[in-house]
């Protein structure tokens, strides 16, 4: 009974450490009840009286799942994420009981008498590890509060924790069996647990590298082809701008001779084509001058409207196509909601750029369908796998953050709205 009480408070304690971080929505009652079920568990693990391989392999894989299940539950993480928080939990639960009990096997000094030294060795065990896992493992493994396991990096965990749980397996039938096994036994047991844990955090690391390392060359290519897009669009309106600018003097000119033309009308359609001229958004910013009359042309075609009150020279700071990058997704994602509105007047984006105090304001907003799925306070696309698409808003956050800014976005009153404050350099 006292293995048991003593296995369920560190099942306890450990997935306490584990779950915490993971349920700041979920709220700590849903922790606790889970924590108390998680708990229970353990207690049952720990009492089981099977003496054999196949009936202890057979429990301890059933209550790993049932571990997973509320795992699931409390944290609402996946599956692949909830079954490596059981296996991170149940691995340092094997090392607190694996150095217990070689603790427990070194011969005593005489200070203590054994009925008051054996559960003094046991309780400093967990007190001792378990702040130390919470401190360097617990929180500092998820990501804002989330984990992203993928499917190689589970099957390599699963493996491990099928060795360490083989290994602390052995020792505890061989010592219900025999009643001992030796401190000599006891140490390589639990050496080679603890290095089983430090493997599992270490492929942890270098996953997390990858998939962080993935993301920005993802997030520096869609920079760099924005770029060129940048330079092709602003070559593009450059002439379009002179064009026009052309073609308003030649229907001037022909206007001024009679019998020119025969039907004037003709020239008054034409004169018509050719008012973005006189629409392009001066904003004092090249770049988002430049943006805003490409996303015009676009909007134009979808009966969208763009409403700008932008002070641009007060971005001058920022690299051009970084203000591109910044605006041209900010905008497109504006678009491609609006345009699913039915009714025209829906179909309206507001672009604001104004300085307070030391810092720049920018704010992009849109009505709203529906509100979007939010994973790390950041939207995520309504589509499916789409080239890069979802990416936009990742690739904004990482611009602005750049030059020392931040971002939130907001969906109240029925509206989207993506605001970012950049400080000003001195």
């Amino acid at each position: 009974m006292a293995d048991a009480i003593y296995g369920s408070i560190c099942t306890a304690a450990v997935f306490y450490i584990f779950l915490d971080p993971l349920c700041k929505k979920r709220g700590k009652r849903v922790l606790l009840f889970g924590t108390l079920f998680l708990a229970a568990a353990g207690f049952v693990e720990f009492s089981f009286p099977g003496t054999g391989a196949v009936p202890v392999g057979i429990m301890m894989a059933l209550l790993f799942g049932i571990q997973a299940a509320a795992v699931h539950f409390i944290t609402e993480e996946g599956w692949r994420e909830s079954f490596y928080v059981s296996i991170c939990a149940g691995m340092v639960l094997g090392i607190i009981y694996t150095l217990g009990e070689w603790i427990c096997g070194i011969p005593e000094t005489g200070l203590l008498s054994p009925e008051i030294a054996v559960p003094v060795k046991r309780l400093i065990v967990p007190v001792v590890l378990v702040p130390l896992t919470c401190h360097f493992f617990a929180s500092t493994m998820p990501v804002e509060g989330h984990y992203e396991i993928g499917p190689r990096q589970i099957s390599l965990a699963l493996m491990e924790y099928t060795l360490f749980a083989a290994m602390g397996m052995g020792v505890r039938i061989h010592m219900r069996n025999q009643g001992d096994t030796g401190e000599y036994v006891r140490m390589v047991v639990f050496f080679g647990q603890l290095l089983l844990v430090v493997i599992l955090y270490l492929e942890y690391v270098m996953f997390r590298s990858s998939a962080i390392q993935k993301e920005m060359q993802a997030l520096n290519l869609l920079w760099n082809e924005q770029k060129a897009q940048y330079d092709l669009a602003k070559e593009n309106i450059d002439l379009i701008n002179r064009k026009c600018h052309d073609l308003k003097h030649q229907i001037r000119a022909l206007r001024g001779e009679e019998g020119r033309i025969k039907d004037p009308k003709y020239l008054d359609e034409l004169a018509d084509s050719i008012q973005i001229y006189e629409s392009i958004v001066k904003t004092g910013n090249e770049a988002l001058d430049t943006i805003l009359t490409e996303k015009s042309l676009h909007c134009r075609e979808n009966s969208i409207r763009i409403n700008c009150v932008a002070d641009g020279g007060r971005l001058s700071f920022m690299d051009l196509a970084d203000l591109y990058s910044v605006f041209g997704n900010a905008i497109d994602n504006a678009i491609e909601e609006v345009q699913q509105f039915e009714n025209i007047e829906m179909r309206q984006i507001d672009v604001i750029v104004f300085r307070r105090e030391d810092f720049v304001c920018i704010e992009v907003i849109n009505p709203l369908r529906t509100v979007p799925k939010f994973v790390d306070n950041l939207p995520q696309t309504t589509k499916g796998d789409n080239g890069y698409h979802g990416y936009g808003v990742k690739s904004i956050k990482h611009t602005i953050e750049k030059y020392g800014g931040h971002i939130t976005v907001s969906t109240d009153s029925g509206c989207f709205s993506l605001k970012m404050i950049v400080p000003v350099p001195h």
